[in-house]
């Protein structure tokens, strides 16, 4: 089993956003990076960094504003992010915990053929960038009625 895999498998056992469990970290991480979204716009700081940012949208961040207004996000949708490897970009993975606008993002892009569907042991992978040197692969799994968690590496296991 590869580094990603148990990667990929600890991340999908996070049972809340929130704060990072560092018991579900594969042992041979050597970085980590956590934002915990949710809690800091819980914060003074951080709901006046969240009100700038809306405020000030259009700001540089044209590919970012596109999106959001393809998928209908917003800044809110998004709970968490953690984000770690044992080498380094080659092998990172990424937890993003968010609203349940999730469905509806990987629902439209089955619809236009962006995605191809991967079985990888029980569970389902997709991957984005069909072949190509900067494919990504996804799995998402229900956390509950309201939030998903979406977890992206660059290999399928």
């Amino acid at each position: 089993m590869t580094t990603t895999t148990l990667s990929l498998t600890a991340l999908l056992g996070l049972a809340a956003s929130g704060g990072l469990d560092q018991n579900l970290l594969p042992a041979d991480a050597r970085w980590v990076v956590h934002v915990d979204l949710a809690g800091m716009r819980q914060t003074r700081l951080g709901a006046e960094l969240v009100k700038l940012l809306e405020e000030h949208e259009a700001v540089e961040l044209d590919q970012l504003n596109e999106f959001e207004r393809e998928f209908d996000l917003r800044l809110n949708d998004f709970h968490s992010v953690t984000v770690h490897g044992a080498r380094g970009e080659e092998d990172a993975v990424a937890q993003v915990r968010m609203s349940a606008k999730a469905d509806a993002v990987l629902e439209k892009m089955r619809s236009e053929a962006i995605v191809r569907s991967h079985a990888v042991g029980d569970m389902e992978v997709l991957s984005i960038g069909e072949g190509s040197e900067d494919e990504l692969f996804v799995h998402m799994e229900h956390v509950d009625e309201h939030e998903r968690l979406l977890v992206l590496a660059s290999s399928p296991e």
